[in-house]
């Protein structure tokens, strides 16, 4: 009881003036009914500001007010929302990077993919990392795709990198690990394009 009226209470403060529509149960991790951005209320209008994800758009086209959960509210909870987890092997030479990985999603997809990009780093390294995004599926993270971060360690050895990474309807984040030469701590940006490995 208490989770619920929390919820309430947070919905109050973050949609102030607005009447709440739909009530999410933590507990279960469910919406006890449906997906307020699919639905014809004052979250709706909120839901189509262009600030909004490319996801939740789909949604709303698609008139599947269920969509958020595969169109089966019953048998399952959308916890962490859409997502895509990957682990890679990436090489950067001062204004190119390549990169290799294995890439799955919320959906069970898999699929090896390689990209290859142009920008800028301080140096050149190796490096195997994780990455992590909002993408509805693996498919979701082909084509062009963007990564902003910094890179640095050592001018020669153990090199770390954290980005920002984005493309069409998602966003996330790229951590690694590696070795290499180069500045003590750069700022890195590429922009790539991203396809399967068949």
């Amino acid at each position: 009881m208490k989770t619920k009226l929390l919820t309430a209470v947070l919905w109050a403060l973050l949609l102030p003036g607005r009447r709440v529509l739909a009530y999410y149960d933590p507990g279960t991790q469910r919406w006890l009914n449906r997906d307020p951005a699919a639905s014809d209320s004052p979250i709706l209008r909120v839901a189509r500001e262009p600030r909004h994800s490319f996801r939740t758009s789909r949604a709303l086209r698609s008139g599947n007010s269920y969509w958020f959960v595969a169109n089966d509210p019953a048998d399952n909870c959308d916890s962490l929302g859409l997502w895509t987890l990957g682990g890679r092997l990436s090489i950067s030479i001062i204004i190119w990077n390549w990169n290799i990985g294995l890439y799955l999603d919320s959906h069970g997809g898999c699929e090896n993919q390689s990209s290859t990009g142009w920008g800028f780093t301080g140096g050149a390294s190796v490096t195997g990392g994780l990455t992590a995004t909002t993408a509805e599926s693996v498919k979701d993270l082909r084509n062009t795709t963007y990564q902003a971060g910094a890179s640095g360690g050592v001018p020669l050895g153990a090199q770390g990198e954290g980005n920002l990474v984005w493309g069409q309807g998602y966003i996330g984040g790229d951590f690694g690990i590696g070795f290499g030469v180069g500045a003590p701590i750069s700022p890195q940006g590429f922009k790539c394009n991203t396809s399967p490995i068949d």
